[in-house]
């Protein structure tokens, strides 16, 4: 078992400490490795976690989870601001909205400056009981003494991860929706109809994966489109991932598996922005 089975298994029995230091190169998935502990540990579904089909899983497919807070230095030295370790601080006093755990997700914190340093280990030093921080550095020799000796060092090797089926199936029926490809579509989400379990899989991932390219291309809920190829404006992407909300929820009510597919598809299709017409 390596670390992260180890820490995802943890974080499903609810042995999780306060603060995680997630260290390896460029590659290892630091990001996506915090983001699954996040997940994981709030999971409220029955079995393995995180079972995808919970109020919280769905929640965080859709980056609506308010127990999820996430911050960056991105900018390289010194990017991360001492006004951005002010603003965890603020926060960090509101108790948890829906769960036992509130968790930080600071990525690149080599990039904190020696203010942001010093205010952020005040923080680590007392923390709230419902706190968990997971921490990401490209290297742990970077990051001072006085923060490493209060967290639990992760070191991650660079993964090579095997396809995901329901994930490269979320892909396609995602990237024929927002190109105008119904019919591609009403293929792709017919063939699931007589497996709810992979229907639901799927549909969470279809919501994740909409979710992150509406977040890449910062085009959140405006009426801008990806590119000039593609139909669909960031403010109708958004109101398909609402749709899929009430769409998983049906599946696991026991709605017919087709009917429901079938309307999804209705639904996008009905959003499409084609050039020279206008809804």
């Amino acid at each position: 078992m390596d670390n992260r089975d180890r820490l995802l298994q943890s974080a499903a029995i609810g042995r999780i400490s306060h603060a995680y230091l997630i260290s390896g190169q460029e590659g290892a998935g630091k990001r996506d490795f915090a983001r699954d502990f996040a997940r994981t540990a709030l999971c409220s579904g029955a079995g393995d976690k995180p079972c995808g089909q919970c109020k919280s899983c769905r929640k965080f497919a859709n980056q609506t989870h308010p127990d999820i807070k996430e911050y960056s230095g991105d900018g390289g030295k010194n990017s991360f601001h001492i006004e951005t370790v002010r603003g965890i601080r603020t926060d960090l006093y509101v108790t948890p909205t829906e769960s036992d755990y509130k968790f930080y997700l600071l990525f690149n914190v080599e990039n904190m400056n020696i203010h942001a340093h010093n205010a952020f280990l005040k923080i680590l030093e007392e923390p709230p009981r419902y706190a968990v921080f997971l921490l990401t550095c490209d290297n742990p020799k970077a990051i001072p003494s006085t923060i490493l000796s209060r967290t639990m060092n992760i070191p991650l090797n660079k993964i090579h991860d095997e396809p995901d089926e329901s994930y490269a199936i979320a892909e396609e029926i995602a990237v024929c929706m927002i190109k105008g490809q119904e019919y591609r579509s009403a293929s792709l989400l017919g063939a699931l109809e007589g497996d709810r379990k992979q229907a639901i899989k799927i549909m969470v991932r279809l919501g994740e994966i909409l979710a992150e390219k509406l977040k890449k291309n910062a085009i959140e809920k405006s009426g801008k489109k990806i590119n000039s190829q593609n139909h669909l404006t960031g403010r109708k992407i958004n109101s398909i991932i609402i749709l899929l909300e009430d769409i998983i929820s049906a599946l696991e009510g026991n709605a017919n598996v087709a009917l429901t597919l079938s309307y999804l598809n209705i639904y996008a299709h009905n959003q499409q922005e084609v050039p020279g017409h206008s809804r």
